[in-house]
C-alpha cells in the first residue's frame, strides 16, 4: 500500500531538507511564455565509510510542461515509488 504524498513549497535558500527521500519540482516560465520543468528525486544514502551523503536522480530536465502537468506527473511518480514528499517551487 502507497503512501500519503504530501506537497510542500520548495525550501528557501540556506534552509536545510532532512527529509529521507522527496521529489523537488521546479517549473520556470521563460519570456517566450513556455514553461519548463525540472523534477529531480532526492534522497539520503549511506557510503562505504558509512557516511550519509545526498544522492538524486533526474526524473524530467527543462521539459516543456505547465506546473500543472508536471505536479501530475512528479504525483505519479511519487506514488508509485512510495515518495513521502514532493517539493514545489515556481519562478
Amino acid at each position: 500500500m502507497g503512501v500519503d504524498t504530501k506537497i510542500l513549497p520548495a525550501l528557501e535558500p540556506g534552509e536545510t531538507y532532512t527529509d529521507q527521500d522527496f521529489l523537488l519540482v521546479q517549473t520556470s516560465t521563460g519570456s517566450d511564455g513556455q514553461t519548463t520543468a525540472d523534477i529531480e528525486r532526492m534522497f539520503t544514502m549511506k557510503r562505504e565509510d558509512d557516511e550519509e551523503r545526498w544522492g538524486f536522480k533526474t526524473v524530467t530536465s527543462m521539459m516543456k510542461m505547465s506546473r500543472d502537468e508536471a505536479m501530475i506527473l512528479a504525483q505519479a511518480y511519487a506514488e508509485s515509488h512510495d515518495i513521502p514528499v514532493i517539493y514545489e517551487q515556481h519562478d
